[in-house]
């Protein structure tokens, strides 16, 4: 989204605030929409759950780009959580900051050798790019002085859509700046759009609505974990026909899906007993996917190939559990494209 010559990547939705901007990853009314049935354990229904509404605010995978003829910068961001920043010129990073929830400046300086640099890789090395990491939505105030922001004009980098659980919006990685999505696309030279909800990934049809309208090259979808303990009735009406949807508006895109990856059961026993749930949704996706020529499978358990990936929770992966699984992912992805 270009908005006052910034590009806001991965944004969809801009409330205005104050002299501020607060920037969304998916529209505000998606967001609210956001819901899915939760049953006991003898399938009767309970409530509608929606906490994961939260989760789609989350400042993840936003990047704020933008030109401009200065070497040395500094920016308001606001946030009501921790916030982590990296800034980099082009693909090389200049500054990395740590801070606490509130508004804060932030101020830097490209180091001289940047001007002698001569190849151009998947960024201009005269672009700014702003990559802000918080559990909250976050406000960009502009940048300070006055600076005056040239027009945005770039070729946009192929884009993999990621949607996904908690495993793809990062968590475990450390930051949430390195997802395996993103380790994967660095190394293929894609970008990410990561909508990717943490504790939802439930395939409600105002996210297919929207996710298909998003620009896109390929797409990577891993459906299998938060909805597995669902009624297999569920699982099929919403992942089934998230995949039927979306595979037949797209004939022509390569489209990539995991199954359930390693985790819980599979490695502790003292872990909930998730074999017969994730047995469920991954033989929904395979046996849905499998229809469409241009579907490609990703085995969950090679992709997350070890225990020792894991986070202490047995679920998430670590930040080294991050890296690696992305190192796989890029390898499958390279294969097919």
């Amino acid at each position: 989204m270009i908005y006052n010559n910034f590009e806001f990547f991965n944004v969809s939705d801009i409330q205005k605030n104050g002299e501020g901007v607060t920037l969304y990853r998916y529209p505000l009314s998606v967001i609210n929409a956001l819901s899915v049935p939760e049953f006991d354990e003898n399938g009767k229904f309970l409530q509608n759950h929606t906490k994961h509404s939260e989760s789609a605010k989350v400042c993840i995978g936003i990047e704020i780009r933008f030109f401009c003829d200065l070497d040395e910068i500094s920016f308001d961001l606001e946030s009501e959580s921790s916030i982590s920043v990296v800034i980099y010129s082009g693909d090389y990073q200049v500054a990395h900051f740590n801070a606490n929830e509130g508004r804060r400046e932030f101020k830097v300086k490209r180091n001289d050798a940047l001007k002698g640099v001569k190849s151009v890789n998947r960024f201009p090395v005269d672009m700014w790019r702003i990559v802000p990491v918080s559990n909250t939505p976050i406000t960009f105030y502009g940048l300070n002085d006055n600076v005056s922001i040239l027009p945005f004009e770039y070729n946009e980098k192929p884009t993999m859509l990621v949607y996904g659980s908690s495993i793809s919006q990062g968590s475990g990685a450390p930051c949430g700046l390195f997802p395996y999505v993103e380790v994967a696309s660095n190394i293929i030279g894609y970008q990410v759009k990561n909508k990717a909800i943490a504790g939802g990934c439930f395939c409600e049809k105002e996210v297919l609505e929207y996710l298909k309208n998003e620009s896109f090259d390929i797409a990577y979808f891993e459906l299998g974990t938060n909805i597995a303990n669902r009624p297999i009735e569920i699982i099929e009406e919403r992942v089934g026909g998230f995949i039927n949807d979306f595979c037949k508006s797209f004939p022509n895109k390569k489209l990539f899906f995991t199954t359930p990856v390693r985790g819980l059961s599979d490695i502790s026993n003292l872990s909930l007993a998730y074999d017969k749930f994730f047995a469920n949704t991954r033989k929904v996706i395979t046996e849905t996917a499998k229809k469409y020529a241009n579907t490609y499978f990703i085995d969950g358990h090679e992709l997350c190939g070890q225990d020792y990936y894991m986070s202490a929770d047995i679920l998430h992966p670590s930040g080294f559990g991050h890296i690696m699984m992305g190192v796989y992912l890029a390898k499958k992805l390279q294969e097919n494209l």
